[in-house]
């Protein structure tokens, strides 16, 4: 009997490269901070401080300060030179820089 090495490594190969690009998709996704950008919008309140944060589109409202911020992995960045403060963020609450916040409805 022979065996068909050719198909084998075909197989191989075709498993391989659909990995990678998987792979890759996934930590471009990771990366873009997509899946916390989304959940972003809207207000939240601190629970221990006086503090509340309104993020609308690419934009933010914090007492006095407003601008542009960004997100990359699990870093948020209220302005271009600043260091970034880690962010976890579920559906009706949010952890940014080891401070709680939860999201106000506006019924």
């Amino acid at each position: 009997m022979m065996k068909n090495n050719g198909a084998v490594k075909i197989v191989r190969n075709a498993i391989i490269i659909g990995a990678v690009i998987t792979f890759i998709g996934i930590m471009f996704h990771f990366f873009s901070g997509n899946y916390i950008g989304n959940r972003l919008e809207g207000t939240w309140r601190a629970v221990c401080i006086h503090d509340e944060i309104t993020f609308a589109g690419d934009g933010f409202i914090r007492g006095r300060d407003a601008g542009d911020f960004r997100v990359r992995a699990n870093l948020i960045y209220f302005c271009i030179s600043c260091a970034g403060y880690p962010i976890r963020i579920t559906t009706r609450y949010m952890i940014l820089n080891g401070i709680y916040y939860f999201r106000v409805d506006e019924r």
